[in-house]
């Protein structure tokens, strides 16, 4: 693990050498969390971002990867963010802070940290289950679905039809979900919603890893294949 690890950072303003600055209106909307991997995890306002990085001595190379499309608000300052990060080719940390330096002395940017939020004691709304046959669906219309950790190592949540519990364990990024109990009902509408909660306790109980990156949870398995997304 390197120092940009284990820290999820906020964006605060871009300096350019011409004297422009570009200062976040909100730095909790742009987030990059160095995981230690070798991957990147983005928030860019409304979208969340993939990507990958490499360091050599204060070298760092950003490698930007999918996104999803959601429309932004118009005061939205994703694409300056982005572009900044695109450009990064040293960095430096500054009185607390991470300093990137941008390629050809264009200039810099400057992020705060903050640790990542703990999981216990934690609520989410499900908005996406693997249904394995290696696909993430979204929540079927009209369906509630939750997640929460409660900080006696229980989880517990509505499946969309059934209330469901069970136990669950963290040791860093690791998670370990179940054995999952659950109520008894039969819901017939809407249509599918039997099936999304059988998929659920399947995509929980393959839990290996779990991230938090702004107000968004990702749970994958051993492989690295996303089984729930979430959010606050």
């Amino acid at each position: 693990m390197n120092q940009l690890t284990g820290i999820i950072w906020n964006w605060e303003k871009t300096q350019y050498s011409d004297d422009t600055t570009i200062t976040a209106t909100d730095p909790k909307r742009y987030l990059v969390e160095f995981l230690a991997d070798g991957g990147l995890a983005i928030k860019a306002d409304c979208n969340q971002v993939r990507g990958s990085y490499q360091t050599q001595g204060n070298n760092l190379t950003i490698q930007l990867g999918p996104s999803t499309l959601v429309a932004c608000p118009p005061d939205s300052q994703a694409d300056q963010f982005l572009k900044g990060l695109a450009e990064v080719g040293s960095y430096m940390f500054a009185d607390g802070r991470l300093v990137l330096l941008l390629k050809l002395d264009a200039g810099s940017m400057t992020l705060a940290g903050s640790s990542p939020t703990a999981l216990a004691g934690t609520s989410w709304s499900v908005t996406g289950i693997n249904n394995g046959k290696q696909a993430v669906v979204s929540v079927i219309i009209g369906t509630t679905v939750t997640l929460n950790f409660g900080a006696d190592g229980q989880v517990t949540g509505l499946a969309g039809c059934n209330n469901y519990f069970g136990p669950y364990g963290t040791s860093g990024e690791q998670i370990k979900i179940g054995p999952l109990g659950a109520t008894r009902k039969m819901c017939v509408r809407p249509e599918g919603i039997m099936e999304q909660e059988a998929n659920l306790f399947t995509a929980l109980q393959n839990a290996a890893t779990v991230r938090i990156i702004g107000d968004r949870l990702e749970i994958r398995n051993a492989g690295g294949a996303l089984q729930v997304g979430a959010t606050r």
